[in-house]
């Protein structure tokens, strides 16, 4: 996460306010796996991704929101979460399933295809404490992204959004 330069009151617009420094250079994942035409650059991007989501969930930190415009890539190839307003801390590292089910939302967002697979597989060689957790093997966790595909299918459509975006 960017350094938090202010949180707190904001009188005059009787809300709590949160800001973090501003991120010069840096862009959404999104954009930079689209605009990667290299399967090889974009698995290098998602190996960066889910080596800083495996960071956060070994810190107790999920991000609900896996939507990779949440994740931005910095001109260093540093990965930064922003949009911590539904961010959950908790006491301890995520468990098996409750990191399954969190990275299954980023996954979900990847077009369908190996890179879910990659996402995971990459995920778990930084996560070594959840190797071999039944929780989160392949098929779970394919299972996983194929449901909460699903469940953006109908959010869209209910929308009358674009059925289906890569990168979403």
């Amino acid at each position: 996460m960017p350094p938090i330069i202010y949180a707190g009151w904001v009188p005059e617009l009787r809300c709590f306010g949160f800001a973090t420094e501003f991120l010069e250079g840096y862009r959404s994942l999104r954009a930079a796996l689209r605009d990667s035409e290299e399967l090889d650059e974009q698995k290098q991007l998602l190996k960066k991704l889910a080596e800083c989501i495996a960071d956060l969930h070994r810190r107790g930190i999920e991000q609900p929101d896996g939507n990779l415009t949440n994740f931005l890539l910095g001109p260093n190839g540093d990965i930064k979460m922003v949009d911590e307003d539904d961010v959950r801390v908790g006491k301890s590292a995520l468990s098996g399933r409750a990191a399954m089910t969190n990275l299954a939302n980023v996954g979900a967002r990847l077009p369908s295809g190996d890179l879910p697979l990659w996402l995971r597989a990459t995920y778990i060689q930084a996560r070594k404490d959840l190797q071999g957790d039944v929780e989160f093997d392949e098929h779970h966790f394919a299972r996983e992204v194929f449901r909460q595909k699903e469940q953006f299918r109908i959010k869209r459509e209910a929308r009358d959004a674009a059925p289906d975006r890569e990168y979403d």
